[in-house]
């Protein structure tokens, strides 16, 4: 119905716009804009009107599927413009900018047709239309009132946003038939083009003396240009950070020439030997051959990209049927005689995989003839290296295997340059792609800026001067020597290599694909990889990985940028921090993992049983003003009536303020262990219970739901019931600092006790957690997700804490405190959202804790 409907007004407004866009041709936009007409009123009036009707039809039959900025908020926006023009005589306007629909047309023709894929062609016609033209438009229309002005930057920001997106969502995929840096180049010129327009017309003004004004007037449109130069340049880097993995995988494209993980760590971390069978990732391959070095049984090397896989590859076939010369020679030296001596006749028909022969044919002679030291997405931070190596002196002295003696002007200059660099996360953000850096791994890194920077200081000072530290020479000199390069590029162990190279197995696919080839798998190396995914993306890897190890000879490696084990789901395993000195020194932090007796990963793979909760506009105005109410009401606060008011659009309202409640209850609560019995303290309806309803069936758990609301208790109940939980709760009506409560809850006896969002509303809260402490059995957890105060106290936090007290909830950091200091802690982490329709942004924290006595 929607995409009928807006097809229909899509239409007939591209018609008057074409009509329009033509008197601007002939007339200009100032004799434009003074056309006011029967015919302007009209489509202003049915432009209003079709934006009546679909936010009717949206919210009546597709709520859940209406966007908010491109849906509600723009119809909104767009009836109170429209009432405006019309109560000025102002329609003319908006007529004139009509021709800005028709990629609207185009999209609703793309949907009607039941195609997602948006091409390149939308693309330019919305470039065009709604952000060269708006611009144009928007500074015409600055002759007719400021106030418009304003409104016109307002949508052309919009504009932005969505071009944005569109150029994240679809313009980065596959089947916009162009390479990466191609469809860069085009957001580029497109950048280019919308800034030199932007800067005409912001002279052109600005030189016409029947607008110019005052000082700050000049000021304020040479900010806006501005402005909107920085917007483009985010949609540029945008694109090109979330799109540099996904294009290499797609493009064939090497990310990674040498691998940058020290595979010396995890060989002395876990003990190589004859016996075991590695999984890992391909990488460049350089771990993989430092693995067979040691002898291992045998090697399992996944990965998603066709050209890493190529890599190790080309090399295992280099192995095999070079001398250690040639080898050195083409690896080290990078030397392209030798792979155009060798390639066809030699080294082609011993390549395992299709994929790979394809990927030399094509590019092995511009690789190696150009570096392959300096090839793909890290070989631009290589060259970077070498440049500054090379004006700095510093590539010399390595060559001499001489560190610096003193202090070296250029040498300081170019270390505090780049820690000021490694020190501001928006500048990290346009860099971290060149070493292959992604986004969930970034933010690692960002929230450590200090240790990051002292580590980096580190690593130029002393750890690259290293005599066997072929990381940095390789990357900083260009190339490797005889005495620091990887050791299965060194002449000792080539041989070793010669007799082993059948003992790695290749596959493209990911660390599941790679298990499903073997299950008896007793070191699972994952290197970084940790870093790269969210929280369920890990759960679901381990949950695949783990039963296809040998559970009492397994061990797990894993390196981080975080100086912590940074997932809940790496928390349930039994890890001990390495304390090795790595030789690359970027990674604050390495582990090693053993899986723990009576781990079920089946549980990491349960989906949680949750509905979409959300309220309309006026039901969420609705329970504000009965928080209002409660909080100025001066009687004596009444929990259970404030519950029962608000009833049924409890949950909606409260959906999108309380946050991680499914990260304390899905991830950090270990359910991959068995768990019999689990109270949850402040149930409210049960909201918690959907996030696990698979994993409480799995382990038959008893569930005990207490709370002081016979409302909420009620809907709790409804909940359970559709969940098929009935059999094993028991709902408990009181307050669980009450002796003749906690007779009813289990004594002592207890593996879980979770509360969300309820602490912080308990007058008593110590007697209350001590409560939760007393039903646990020693080695039960507690699992608590609450408010709490900032560590650092600021005019915000005092404000929040007075807003929220007068709700009854009282923000205070000695709940967390009191947690750490009476529990073993399995997990604790903090963060903050913004609170609905404000710019507040309170602090919570998820904390999970084991009983020790």
């Amino acid at each position: 119905k929607a995409w009928y409907l807006t097809l229909y007004s899509s239409a007939v407004t591209s018609v008057v716009g074409v009509y329009f866009g033509w008197m601007l041709f002939c007339h200009g936009f100032q004799e434009v804009f003074s056309m006011e007409s029967a015919l302007t009123r009209g489509v202003a009036w049915f432009f209003l009107a079709y934006c009546l009707m679909d936010l009717i039809t949206g919210r009546a039959d597709y709520r859940s599927d209406m966007e908010y900025d491109s849906g509600t908020w723009h119809h909104i926006c767009y009836v109170f413009i429209l009432i405006v023009l019309l109560a000025g005589g102002h329609t003319a306007i908006f007529a004139a900018c009509l021709v800005e629909e028709i990629p609207t047309l185009y999209l609703s023709v793309t949907r009607v047709n039941r195609k997602n894929e948006l091409p390149l062609a939308f693309a330019c016609l919305f470039f065009t239309t709604r952000l060269v033209f708006h611009a144009v438009a928007a500074y015409a229309v600055l002759e007719v009132s400021v106030t418009f002005f304003l409104i016109a930057l307002a949508l052309l920001r919009q504009h932005m946003l969505w071009f944005g997106k569109w150029w994240s969502s679809h313009g980065m995929q596959a089947h916009v038939q162009m390479t990466l840096y191609k469809k860069l180049g085009l957001l580029g010129g497109m950048v280019v083009v919308q800034i030199c327009t932007h800067v005409w017309l912001l002279t052109n003004h600005l030189a016409r003396g029947e607008i110019r004004a005052a000082l700050t007037t000049e000021v304020f449109h040479i900010c806006a240009c501005l402005y909107f130069t920085v917007e483009l340049l985010k949609i540029v880097q945008g694109s090109y950070r979330k799109g540099f993995i996904h294009g290499a995988i797609e493009e064939w494209s090497i990310i990674y020439n040498v691998s940058w993980e020290d595979p010396a760590i995890e060989i002395e971390a876990l003990g190589f030997n004859e016996e075991d069978v590695v999984l890992t990732i391909s990488s460049a391959g350089c771990n993989v051959l430092d693995y067979l070095v040691e002898g291992v049984k045998h090697v399992v090397a996944a990965d998603l990209n066709v050209a890493q896989l190529a890599m190790l590859d080309l090399k295992l076939a280099g192995i095999k049927t070079l001398t250690h010369e040639q080898f050195f020679a083409l690896w080290g030296r990078s030397d392209n005689w030798v792979f155009e001596e060798v390639y066809h006749s030699v080294l082609r028909p011993h390549l395992r995989r299709e994929e790979s022969k394809e990927f030399w044919d094509k590019n092995g002679t511009s690789l190696f003839e150009n570096n392959i030291m300096f090839a793909g997405t890290s070989g631009l931070m290589a060259k970077l290296f070498n440049i500054t190596a090379q004006l700095t002196g510093a590539a010399a002295l390595l060559q001499r295997r001489t560190k610096p003696a003193g202090k070296n002007k250029l040498t300081e200059k170019v270390i505090d340059a780049c820690s000021y660099i490694v020190s501001r996360p928006w500048l990290n953000s346009w860099l971290a792609p060149l070493g292959g850096i992604p986004d969930q791994q970034l933010a690692l890194m960002s929230s450590r800026p200090d240790k990051v920077l002292a580590r980096f200081k580190e690593i130029v000072q002393t750890r690259m001067w290293q005599a066997d530290n072929y990381f940095y020479y390789g990357y900083l000199v260009g190339v490797f020597s005889q005495d620091c390069c990887p050791r299965y590029m060194s002449k000792e162990h080539f041989h070793k290599l010669q007799d082993r190279i059948d003992r790695v197995t290749l596959c493209h696919g990911t660390f599941a694909d790679a298990a499903k080839l073997r299950n008896d798998f007793t070191v699972l190396s994952l290197l970084d990889a940790m870093d790269w995914m969210p929280t369920e993306v890990i759960a679901d890897t381990l949950a695949q990985l783990i039963p296809q190890v040998n559970r009492p000879k397994c061990r797990i490696f894993w390196r981080s940028l975080a100086d912590y084990v940074h997932s809940p789901v790496l928390a349930h395993l039994e890890v001990k921090e390495v304390e090795i000195y790595d030789r690359v020194g970027w990674y604050l932090s390495q582990w090693v993992a053993t899986v723990p007796e009576h781990y079920n990963p089946t549980a990491l793979a349960a989906k949680p049983q949750t509905q979409v909760l959300s309220n309309t506009l006026l039901q969420d105005a609705k329970v504000a003003a009965i928080l209002v109410a409660y909080g100025i009401s001066s009687k004596e606060k009444d929990a259970a009536k404030f519950y029962a008011a608000q009833g049924e659009l409890y949950d909606g309202f409260r959906e999108s303020m309380l946050k991680d409640r499914d990260t304390l209850l899905r991830w950090a609560v270990p359910w991959t262990q068995p768990i019999k019995t689990w109270v949850s303290v402040g149930c409210g309806t049960a909201r918690d219970v959907e996030f696990v309803v698979e994993q409480a069936k799995q382990w038959n758990t008893k569930i005990f739901l207490c709370d002081l609301s016979p409302a909420l208790l009620k809907m709790a109940r409804a909940r359970v019931d559709r969940l098929g939980l009935q059999a094993q709760t028991t709902f408990v009506e009181g307050d669980i600092t009450k002796p003749e409560i906690q007779r009813l809850l289990p004594s002592e006896g207890c593996d879980l006790v979770t509360c969300s969002y309820c602490v912080t509303m308990i007058p008593d809260w110590l007697a209350a957690l001590q409560s939760m402490k007393s039903m646990l059995r020693v080695g039960g957890l507690v699992g608590i997700v609450d408010f709490t105060s900032r560590a650092e106290d600021g005019r915000a936090e005092r404000f929040l804490r007075w807003w929220f007290a007068h709700d009854g909830v009282w923000f205070n950091r000695g709940h967390l405190e009191w947690l750490q200091k009476n529990f073993a802690t399995a997990w604790v982490e903090e963060g903050s959202n913004r609170m609905p329709y404000t710019p507040l942004r309170p602090a919570h924290y998820v904390f999970v804790g084991r009983r020790e006595s």
